[in-house]
């Protein structure tokens, strides 16, 4: 399926952006030598095709999915875990023509609630030409006995625990969003709607805001748009290979932790940028950049840098890697 529907939830502490490319530069530039330190003949990646293979390395089967109980399809069924419930009421689950199906079934969901979980599947915080701050993303479906999951819900309702990591500033102006989503192509946000929040009534933790909404199937996300604040920046990443690397693929995001965003860079001629968009100057970000070639080999490298106005184009000179240091990379 093309296109599902995600609702997402925002927050942010410290910023990273990761990247993938292909080789197809002839220019060369010096770079750090990871060995001794000295400067080394490298190849500047060109980006032109930063989605090719990205399906294979972003998708969101990185999350397996958790389920509710089963109920008969004309009973009331609750999926809850941790900060997420989700209700579904009796008589809810519908055919496509309408009428309320017969036997039993249970709610499937995939979590993707730190921004860990959100790279490795690909999933961005951006509605349109704005960037979105954000505390997680699931995707969420109706399971029946045989497996079947064609069907329509109504009325069925969010309750998200905004916890103490989540600051008043953020949990009091969330909203759900829907997306556009393709495993080759990532996710965009759109259509954010307002949500309902009250102080949590479950819990002595004086931080607890509640964050209430209706969803509907698919992706489901709540999130904030970003305030950039004065003299905000784009981001303009070069990565760098050595001569024998080979690089077939090629991807940019950028994360970030306070406030939490996660953004795909998109690819140019000659670097990785926000294109259009902007973020907020003074941040101490982490750029993370990652490349594979075709046999498989991965490689990485991690550089902590401050926005300015003033920072020009960074360069990131890869490095062999493995698919634990990336997923580190990720989660830290």
């Amino acid at each position: 399926m093309v296109s599902k529907i995600f609702l997402k939830v925002s927050l942010i502490l410290s910023l990273s952006t990761f990247i993938m490319c292909t080789d197809d530069s002839t220019n060369d530039t010096k770079g750090d030598d990871p060995k001794n330190g000295t400067e080394t003949k490298a190849i500047v990646l060109k980006p032109k095709t930063h989605n090719k293979g990205r399906s294979k390395m972003f998708n969101i089967n990185s999350s397996p999915f958790k389920y509710s109980d089963y109920k008969s399809f004309n009973e009331q069924n609750i999926y809850k875990n941790g900060d997420i419930e989700i209700t579904v009421p009796a008589n809810a689950v519908k055919l496509n023509n309408g009428e309320t199906p017969k036997g039993r079934y249970r709610i499937a969901v995939r979590e993707f609630l730190s921004l860990g979980a959100m790279l490795k599947a690909g999933l961005t915080t951006r509605s349109g030409d704005k960037l979105l701050t954000t505390g997680g993303s699931f995707y969420w479906e109706i399971q029946d006995g045989n497996g079947n999951t064609n069907y329509k819900v109504d009325n069925a309702s969010l309750n998200f625990k905004m916890n103490k990591l989540y600051s008043d500033k953020y949990a009091k102006s969330m909203k759900l969003f829907s997306a556009n989503y393709s495993a080759d192509t990532g996710i965009n946000w759109i259509n954010p709607k307002q949500t309902k929040t009250g102080q949590c009534t479950d819990t002595a933790d004086t931080n607890c805001q509640q964050l209430m909404g209706s969803i509907s199937t698919g992706f489901v996300n709540i999130d904030d748009f970003l305030e950039l604040g004065d003299n905000p920046v784009n981001i303009k990443v070069k990565v760098l290979a050595q001569n024998d690397y080979n690089i077939s693929s090629c991807f940019a995001f950028v994360k970030n932790d306070n406030p939490h965003l996660v953004t795909d860079l998109i690819a140019g001629e000659e670097y990785f940028s926000l294109g259009g968009n902007y973020i907020p100057s003074g941040l101490t970000v982490k750029l993370i950049a990652i490349a594979q070639n075709d046999e498989g080999q991965k490689y990485l490298k991690i550089k902590t840098v401050t926005l300015q106005t003033d920072n020009g184009v960074f360069e990131l000179l890869l490095e062999p890697s493995t698919t634990e240091a990336i997923n580190d990379a990720f989660d830290n």
